[in-house]
C-alpha cells in the first residue's frame, strides 16, 4: 500500500484529492484501529507470560514425580550433567510437540474458517499459509518453554541422592547456580527483544515486558511478606485456621509459586478485560445510532425555507438542519503563498483543492472550541474564521494568525479567532472553515441540509423532494451506517473471542498452579489422615490456605495479629508445638 500511495502522490502532484489508508484515516477511526492493534499485542504478550508460568508449574510438577527415578539414577552413578541433559531433552521434546501442534492448528484453522470470514466482512480477505508468522510463533513457543523450564531443571540437577530420598515434604530441587540464572536472563532478554521487534507497537511491548518483570519481582517479594505475616500471625484457637497458616510458611511451602501465579494471572486477566471493555466502549461510541437519514445538497437560497417546510411536514421526520455552503481554496497562510509555506505533509491535502466553508453566528454542533473565543452573535466587524485545531497545528498557525481563501474568485483574508476540535463521527454537518456572519451572506452560495427521519419516511421524503426540487441531490446515510455498524459488531465479536482465549488460558494456568501445589501436599494429607484427620478438616485447611493466598495475592500485605513468634512446628499436624488441640477431635470424629 505504501509504494502505491507514494507513486500516486508523485504522479499527481497538483491533484485536489487526498489518499488515505487505514493508518491515515480520520482521527476517530485511526484511534480505534490503534487501540485494536494494542489489544491484540497485549493479548499476545499476556499469552506468552501466562504460558510461561504454566510451563514452569508443569515442569516443576513433572520433576516432582520423577524424584525417585532421579535418586535411583544418581545412586547408580549417573552424573548431574547426564540427568540434566536427559530431562532437558524430555522437556524439549514435549515442548516441540506442543509447538508443532500449535503451529499446525494456527496454519490450518484460518483455512477452515476462511469462507466464514469472507462472508462476514465486506472486504477481500486473502486466507493462505504464511510461513513467517508461523515460524515466529514457533520461536516464541520454544524460547518461552526454555526460559521458564530451565531453572526447575537446573535445581534438580544439583540435588544429592540422599536429599532426594529424604525431602519428601520439601521443595524438589536445590539452589540454581549463578551461571544458570545468567543463562536464563540472557534467553529471557532474547525472548523480550524478539517480542518487541515483532510487535507493531514497540513501545507498548517494551512497557508490557518491563511491567511484567517488575510484577514478577513484586509478587515474589509479596510471597516473602505473606510467609512472614503468616509466621507472625500467632496461634489461632481454630485448628483449621492454625494449620492453614502453618501451611503457608512450612518447609517446602508452595506460597512463592502460587502467589506469583495468582498475582500475574489476575493482573493479566484484569488488564485484558479492561482493554476489551474500553474497545467495546469505543465501538459503541464510534458511530451514532441516531445518524441522519439523508444529506441534501445544492439547495438554493430561495429553496431552503420551502425545503425545510416540506421536510418538516413529512410524517416520520424528526429534525431538519441546514447550513450555508461555499467552496474556496486556501491561497496564503499569514500572507505567505501556500506554495512557499511550510506545511506538514499530513495536512497538505487541505491546500491542494477546494474546501467547503460556511458562516455561522453560533458554534457548529459536534465541535468544541479549544482555543480562543467564539464571536458574538451580532458580530459585524472584519471577517473572522474558526479553524480545525489539528490542521492548524500542521499549518503552524494559532489564534491571531491569518488565512487567505479564494472564494468565488475573490481573495478574502480573515483572522483566526478560535480553534475547534471536530467530532466527525456525529455524522452531522461540519466544516474545517467557519466564517463569522456578515460579508459572506451576500456571496452566491447553496445550502446543505440533514434530515433525521424514520425508515418508513425515507421513500416519501425522497420522492417529494425530487418532485418539488429536481436540482437537489439526496445522499442516503442509513444503509451505509447500517453496514458500518454491522462490521463493527463483527469486530466486537472477534475482540470478545480473542479476549475469551486469553481469559481461558489464564484460568487454566491458575487452576494448574493450584493443582500442582495441591499434589505436593498429598504426602502431608496422608500423614495427617493416619494421625486421625478427617476429610472435612483437610478440606477446610486446604481451602483456607488457598483462600488466604488468593486474597493476599490480589492485595498483598504483611500479616496482622499477635506479633509473638511461635515455637517449632508440631511433627504430627504442622501446627506450632505444644499440646496438639486437634488429636482429640480427630479421634472422636473417627
Amino acid at each position: 500500500m505504501g509504494p502505491v500511495i507514494a507513486d500516486l502522490r508523485e504522479t499527481f502532484v497538483d491533484a485536489g484529492w487526498r489518499i488515505r489508508n487505514h493508518e491515515d484515516a480520520n482521527p476517530q477511526l485511526r484511534r480505534f484501529l490503534e487501540r485494536l492493534r494494542m489489544f491484540i499485542t497485549l493479548v499476545g504478550l499476556a499469552a506468552l507470560l501466562i504460558g510461561g508460568i504454566g510451563i514452569a508449574s508443569a515442569v516443576s510438577t513433572y520433576l516432582d514425580k520423577k524424584t525417585g527415578t532421579v535418586a535411583i539414577l544418581k545412586s547408580l552413578g549417573a552424573s548431574s550433567r547426564l540427568i540434566f541433559a536427559t530431562y532437558l531433552l524430555e522437556v524439549a521434546a514435549m515442548a516441540g510437540l506442543g509447538v508443532a501442534a500449535g503451529v499446525i492448528a494456527g496454519g490450518v484453522l484460518p483455512l477452515l474458517v476462511g469462507e466464514v470470514v469472507r462472508a462476514a466482512l465486506p472486504v477481500p480477505v486473502d486466507v493462505a499459509l504464511y510461513p513467517a508468522p508461523l515460524l515466529l510463533a514457533a520461536a516464541y513457543g520454544l524460547l518461552t518453554a526454555v526460559v521458564f523450564a530451565l531453572l526447575p531443571l537446573a535445581r534438580t540437577r544439583d540435588i544429592p541422592p540422599a536429599a532426594l530420598f529424604r525431602e519428601r515434604t520439601g521443595e524438589t530441587g536445590g539452589h540454581s547456580r549463578l551461571f544458570d540464572r545468567i543463562l536464563v536472563a540472557g534467553l529471557a532478554a532474547v525472548l523480550a527483544g524478539l517480542a518487541v521487534a515483532a510487535s507493531d507497537d514497540h513501545i507498548l511491548a517494551a512497557v508490557f515486558i518491563a511491567g511484567a518483570a517488575m510484577a514478577l519481582l513484586l509478587f515474589r517479594l509479596a510471597a516473602v511478606a505473606i510467609m512472614a505475616g503468616a509466621r507472625l500471625a500467632g496461634r489461632p484457637r481454630w485448628i483449621s485456621l492454625r494449620m492453614a497458616l502453618a501451611g503457608l510458611y512450612r518447609p517446602g511451602a508452595a506460597t512463592p509459586t502460587v502467589t506469583v501465579a495468582f498475582g500475574i494471572g489476575l493482573t493479566v486477566l484484569t488488564a485484558v478485560a479492561g482493554v476489551q471493555a474500553n474497545l467495546r466502549h469505543e465501538i459503541g461510541q464510534a458511530l451514532p445510532r441516531d445518524a441522519p437519514a439523508f444529506f441534501f445538497i445544492d439547495i438554493q437560497p430561495d429553496q431552503i425555507d420551502p425545503f425545510r417546510l416540506l421536510a418538516g411536514e413529512t410524517q416520520g421526520v424528526h429534525d431538519v438542519q441546514s447550513v450555508p455552503s461555499l467552496r474556496g481554496r486556501i491561497t496564503a497562510i499569514n500572507g505567505v503563498p501556500v506554495s512557499e509555506a511550510v506545511i506538514n505533509p499530513d495536512v497538505r491535502w487541505v491546500v491542494e483543492g477546494d474546501r467547503g466553508a460556511t458562516y455561522s453566528a453560533l458554534p457548529p454542533e459536534g465541535s468544541e472550541v479549544t482555543q480562543g473565543d467564539w464571536w458574538p452573535q451580532d458580530y459585524s466587524g472584519p471577517p473572522l474564521i474558526s479553524f480545525d485545531e489539528e490542521i492548524a497545528a500542521g499549518f503552524g498557525v494559532t489564534i491571531g494568525d491569518t488565512l487567505t481563501v479564494n472564494l468565488l474568485g475573490r481573495e478574502i483574508t480573515a483572522e483566526i479567532a478560535n480553534l475547534r476540535q471536530i467530532d466527525w463521527t456525529t455524522m452531522g454537518i461540519n466544516f474545517v472553515l467557519v466564517y463569522s456572519p456578515g460579508m459572506l451572506e451576500a456571496a452566491p452560495h447553496t445550502h446543505i441540509a440533514t434530515v433525521y427521519a424514520d425508515r418508513e419516511a425515507e421513500t416519501p421524503l425522497r420522492t417529494a423532494v425530487a418532485q418539488q426540487f429536481p436540482n437537489v441531490s439526496a445522499i442516503g446515510v442509513r444503509d451505509v451506517l447500517t453496514d458500518v455498524l454491522a462490521i463493527l459488531g463483527r469486530i466486537d465479536a472477534a475482540i470478545g473471542g480473542i479476549a475469551a482465549l486469553a481469559l481461558i488460558a489464564g484460568v487454566v494456568v491458575l487452576a494448574e498452579s493450584v493443582a500442582a501445589a495441591q499434589r505436593r501436599r498429598l504426602y502431608d494429607a496422608v500423614i495427617m489422615k493416619v494421625l486421625g484427620a478427617t476429610r472435612g478438616l483437610l478440606a477446610r485447611v486446604f481451602t483456607l490456605e488457598h483462600l488466604m493466598l488468593g486474597l493476599a495475592a490480589s492485595d498483598p500485605g504483611p500479616g496482622s495479629g499477635n506479633r509473638r513468634r511461635p515455637g517449632p512446628l508440631c511433627a504430627s499436624c504442622s501446627t506450632p508445638a505444644g499440646p496438639c488441640p486437634g488429636r482429640r477431635s480427630w479421634r472422636s470424629a473417627r
